[in-house]
């Protein structure tokens, strides 16, 4: 994932998950893992925040304005 992207409602950023240690990587994993390959996602895991960003252009179907 880039980096300098909006954390979710964790407020845990991909930059915080880079830099754990091997040792606490492997545990977040043996936590998230069963669940995403069984499909028991929590819900919490499942919010967004979503903020509108303003254009400089009115959108007109065209990607290049967006």
């Amino acid at each position: 994932m880039p980096n300098n992207k909006a954390s979710g409602p964790s407020k845990i950023s991909y930059e915080m998950l880079k830099h754990l240690s091997g040792e606490a990587l492997d545990f977040f994993l043996l936590l998230a893992n069963p669940r995403l390959s069984r499909g028991d996602i929590p819900a919490d895991w499942r919010e967004a925040v979503v903020y509108p960003i303003p254009k400089l252009h009115d959108f007109n179907a065209q990607l290049k304005n967006t």
